[in-house]
């Protein structure tokens, strides 16, 4: 037999092959054989993170998992694999699924239901599964389309209107755009579109699916921000350069990867390549390549420009104030932080402390008054003596019993004066005062970024600095506020306040 005709009859057995198994073929398997389809000048190349993002695709169609974040650096194929090749995928499986998608552009969104409708009217794709299903003729555009089993697919931008609209499974591409530097604005814009409208955009909540994808641009981006509402999202965060967390998900994936700096994938990055996108990213590389959106060097307190020191360094003779900023949500949500700062002679500034916890009411309280008496042991109420040789008893150091100012936020209304009196009487014995901070957060900061970025603030060694150096440096696009709060509530009342001797 001549070669060509050996060539073309593997061929067909490898077709009725593929055939036959087409109802157990894997959404990995799928990529691979219908890639040339839409890629047909362009290698497929695999890699594990694409079978990840396949199987966790695969695990939303289950229904093993019906709310996905997936984070992965840009160029790594989700798009592809998740607005384009997943839906065809799908519809080989039950054509009647409905599916919303969406991105920060409306056009990219169009883009990719393009792409998915060309690699199901394509011959290859019809050889195989043209007897499921077919697109409605009756309603046929790139924003809208129908299968004629009922299913159907609708694209649109974030920020459009859904009302009306619903789906089985909801994909929503980059919803915040990576290739310009975002506003506020347009972050909490995004954030309510998403929770507000996108969210409850559902068929039947009961097997409903969102899948959110996206490079990480920002501390608060949408993913960012469905993290902290803790909506129940399961995360599949793949950076690119492995940093040594497995991130181990509930379908038992984790980072197959064992050496720090490794590549998501060498085959598709070089070495040279990567410090290139690296460099060119320059402080986004954090964020949109090791989806880890948290700058230590922040717009009003970089961490280069505060001094660590250790506790033998600070000066003997400082005035003392311990601000609280609280909050009263246990176990998640916002911080309660209390900052321990001094001021000396020369007007340098010394962050001594920070005790800080996600407490409720009662166990902030409690928290609060442990950290005065600590406080007092410390810095008020014990003469410290020492004996000499000869017997004779020696004072070297006052400790001024209450010096240490307390000053505590007050949250606005009646309930909060109540709340903060109640801790008040709690406190007896102790120097304390309330206050209701006015003005928003950075104009508050401002004051103390003046200070801290001239070099006047000196940070004591502790256990704590790593945490506080990170929410300071990452104001105010942290997600995070209440150490800097507390810092500026501190600073702000030693700045009229008359020094005494502590130490």
């Amino acid at each position: 037999m001549p070669a060509e005709e050996q060539e073309e009859l593997l061929r067909l057995v490898r077709a009725e092959e593929f055939y036959s198994q087409r109802g157990s073929l894997t959404l990995h398997e799928f990529v691979k054989q219908f890639w040339h389809v839409l890629e047909p000048t362009t290698p497929f190349i695999d890699n594990w993170h694409i079978g990840a993002i396949c199987e966790h695709l695969e695990a939303c169609y289950r229904r093993e998992i019906r709310k996905l974040i997936i984070n992965v650096p840009p160029r790594s194929l989700k798009s592809m694999l998740t607005s384009v090749f997943f839906p065809a995928w799908v519809w080989t499986k039950d054509p009647s699924h409905n599916f919303l998608t969406a991105s920060f552009a409306k056009s990219l969104a169009l883009r990719d239901a393009t792409k998915a409708r060309d690699l199901i009217r394509s011959p290859e794709y019809r050889a195989y599964f043209g007897d499921l299903y077919q697109i409605a003729s009756d309603q046929d555009t790139k924003e809208y389309y129908k299968t004629d089993q009922h299913g159907s697919r609708r694209s649109l931008g974030v920020g459009s209107s859904v009302v009306g609209e619903g789906g089985d499974i909801n994909i929503c591409d980059d919803p915040n755009n990576p290739e310009r530097e975002e506003t506020a604005a347009d972050r909490i814009a995004a954030n309510f579109w998403y929770k507000n409208k996108w969210f409850s955009r559902y068929n039947d909540p009961k097997t409903h699916v969102h899948i959110l994808m996206q490079q990480r641009v920002h501390v608060m981006d949408v993913s960012g921000y469905v993290i902290d509402l803790d909506l129940g999202f399961e995360i599949l965060k793949i950076p690119f350069r492995y940093e040594g967390e497995k991130n181990v998900t509930s379908i038992g994936f984790s980072d197959p990867r064992e050496v720090i700096g490794e590549l998501v994938s060498t085959e598709r990055f070089s070495e040279e390549d990567a410090k290139s996108l690296e460099k060119a990213l320059g402080s986004q590389a954090a964020a949109q390549l090791q989806q880890r959106p948290v700058s230590n060097e922040g717009d009003m307190f970089p961490a280069s420009k505060a001094e660590s020191v250790s506790a033998d360094a600070v000066p003997n003779e400082l005035t003392l104030v311990r601000y609280w900023d609280k909050a009263f949500t246990e176990g998640g949500g916002a911080y309660t932080a209390g900052v321990l700062m001094g001021i000396a002679k020369n007007m340098d500034l010394y962050v001594l402390d920070v005790v800080r916890g996600q407490w409720g009411a009662a166990q902030r309280d409690a928290n609060i008054l442990q950290t005065a008496n600590r406080d007092a042991k410390r810095f008020g109420g014990i003469a410290q003596t020492t004996t000499a040789v000869d017997g004779t008893v020696t004072q070297t150091g006052v400790y001024l019993g209450g010096k240490v100012k307390i000053w505590l936020e007050q949250e606005p209304g009646s309930m909060g004066r109540d709340s903060v009196d109640l801790l008040i009487r709690s406190l007896r014995g102790y120097s304390v005062d309330a206050e209701r901070p006015t003005g928003d957060k950075v104009t508050r900061a401002g004051p103390f970024s003046s200070q801290w970025m001239a070099g006047n603030v000196k940070i004591v060694e502790g256990e704590w600095n790593t945490d506080y150096i990170n929410e300071m440096g990452s104001f105010p696009k942290g997600k995070y506020k209440d150490q800097v709060d507390a810092s500026s509530g501190a600073f702000n009342k030693l700045a009229t306040k008359r020094r005494v001797r502590v130490l």
